[in-house]
């Protein structure tokens, strides 16, 4: 019966699941109100799954993405990373500033006398340097995803050039490592396939909890 229904469930279009989590959870949201707080768990197991697979797809990818290019080609697909990186955050910012000024969110919010930390001022040279991790578990456990990238593209890049080096050892040395992290880079895929399966119901939750 639970194979039945397994097989059903997963036959249901993705898109199709997402908006009936989605639809049900608000619905749930708005009859139970503080009640439909005991899906909280929920909710945070998708944001967890999410979390433990999301940091070690974009470093594996990054590497495997550097090998499976030419290296004349590098150059030129780098510069039009960047301005794809550049043009889709100011996309981003600008939605973010514009919904911000029609929604006017917190609006009348009276909030308590509290202590605040002062804001530092930002600083160019600051940014640039935390791009750049302390050591290879910091760009993971920090969560900075530029740090993730910038290790990703210079272990990338160093797994490139052992593959094309003139010692044959050092070939197969890079050969491997690059098999090693492209095997990985499919690993994570299907793992993110099975957590895809619980996506909507955390949907769900996420939905009823909030509304």
């Amino acid at each position: 019966m639970l194979k039945r229904l397994l097989q059903k469930y997963l036959k249901i279009p993705f898109v199709i699941k997402m908006l009936g989590g989605f639809s049900l959870g608000i619905l749930v949201g708005l009859i139970f109100r503080e009640d439909a707080q005991v899906l909280q768990p929920l909710a945070n197991i998708l944001i967890r799954l999410l979390k433990l697979v999301a940091l070690p797809i974009i470093f594996f990818t990054i590497i495997s993405a550097i090998n499976e290019t030419n290296f004349s080609e590098l150059g030129k697909k780098g510069w039009r990373l960047l301005w794809y990186y550049l043009i889709t955050t100011a996309a981003a910012m600008a939605i973010g500033l514009l919904l911000a000024y029609l929604f006017e969110p917190g609006k009348g919010i009276e909030l308590r006398e509290m202590e605040t930390n002062p804001i530092k001022e930002w600083e160019w040279t600051t940014f640039f340097t935390n791009i750049i991790p302390e050591s290879i578990v910091d760009g993971f456990s920090s969560g900075n995803l530029l740090a993730l990238m910038f290790l990703g593209i210079v272990l990338g890049l160093g797994i490139a050039a052992m593959r094309v080096y003139k010692n044959k050892i050092t070939q197969r040395q890079g050969q491997l490592l690059y098999g090693a992290f492209a095997s990985l880079n499919t690993l994570f895929f299907k793992i993110m396939e099975w957590f895809l399966i619980y996506v909507p119901i955390g949907v769900f939750a996420i939905a009823a909890v909030n509304f």
